[in-house]
């Protein structure tokens, strides 16, 4: 009674036009889509809504997936609790910037960062305020520290290990052996026990 649905070419296009829209089944207790004047479009799948705008951009619900590849090789979803890109078909996962650019790429968390290998295995742990370790077959091998770094077990080197002027090796925990150069002199410095050179 007051034109609310037009249905018209306008030269153009085939325009329908009113102010809402729902599209259904044959049977008429499915939705397909929906569509609101001055609010959101919604899509559906078998009467389950999958995808629809919101006023700041688009949204999809807890556990729906955005799936991208022929057989949904890669999925970027949130299951309620976390947020997942999950990659589960063939060849690998690349994350980069342009390779002639000068982007830089950033990861950034609000606490801590893991890196992990095959089956959930930690080998790089980045902790916020904290230090940074490396692991080996998940047992940590080097970690940074407010004084400086540490290594647990042996620490080898194919070429030079270098320290600058004044900076130590320091054998012991209390500082028991300390060998440097202090910029002029070299200097073998045994502070408990017996200095044995064999």
């Amino acid at each position: 009674t007051g034109n609310d649905l037009e249905i018209y070419h306008d030269g153009s296009y085939n325009r329908f036009t009113g102010a809402n829209y729902v599209f259904m089944n044959a049977a008429a207790n499915e939705y397909i889509f929906e569509g609101f004047e001055n609010d959101a479009v919604k899509l559906y799948y078998d009467n389950s809504k999958k995808f629809y705008t919101t006023a700041n951009g688009t949204r999809c619900d807890d556990n729906v997936k955005m799936s991208v590849g022929t057989n949904g090789d890669m999925n970027i979803y949130h299951d309620g609790s976390d947020s997942y890109i999950n990659h589960n078909g063939t060849g690998n996962l690349y994350v980069q910037t342009s390779e002639a650019g000068v982007e830089d790429l950033f990861l950034q968390a609000g606490n801590d960062v893991y890196v992990r290998v095959q089956t959930g295995e930690t080998a790089i742990k980045a902790i916020g305020d904290g230090a940074v370790e490396l692991y080996y077959d998940g047992s940590k091998k080097f970690y940074t520290h407010s004084g400086g770094a540490y290594c647990v077990g042996n620490l080898g080197a194919s070429g030079e290990l270098y320290l600058p002027d004044d900076g130590k090796l320091v054998c012991g925990g209390g500082d028991d052996l300390e060998i440097y150069h202090n910029g002029t002199n070299s200097y073998i410095e045994n502070n408990t026990g017996t200095l044995y050179i064999r």
